[in-house]
């Protein structure tokens, strides 16, 4: 009689985390192929700034508690559009 040891991942490896990836990517079991996580991240942690910078529109990600800056605020200018090539900056029209 020839016996087969089942496949299987460990309790809670039953996520796939394809919306904003796993919280530890090493961290995984892989069965038929299929990488499977026992915790994805439930935020994209996209803002950086502990505040918004003056003359800056900003918006704040409630999971990290940061701002972005989105654009500049009225009677502001966008540096980018004329000399720089880096991050929003804002100045004063």
């Amino acid at each position: 009689t020839t016996k087969y040891t089942a496949c299987e991942c460990k309790p809670g490896y039953n996520q796939t985390c394809t919306e904003l990836g796993p919280v530890t990517p090493s961290d995984y079991c892989q069965m038929n192929g299929i990488k499977y996580y026992n915790n994805c991240k439930t935020c994209e942690n996209k803002c950086k700034l502990d505040s918004c910078p003056v003359g800056n529109i900003c918006e704040y990600e409630d999971c990290s508690q940061k701002y972005c800056t989105i654009g500049c605020a009225t009677g502001y200018k966008d540096l980018d559009n004329y000399w720089c090539n880096g991050a929003l900056r804002c100045w004063v029209k």
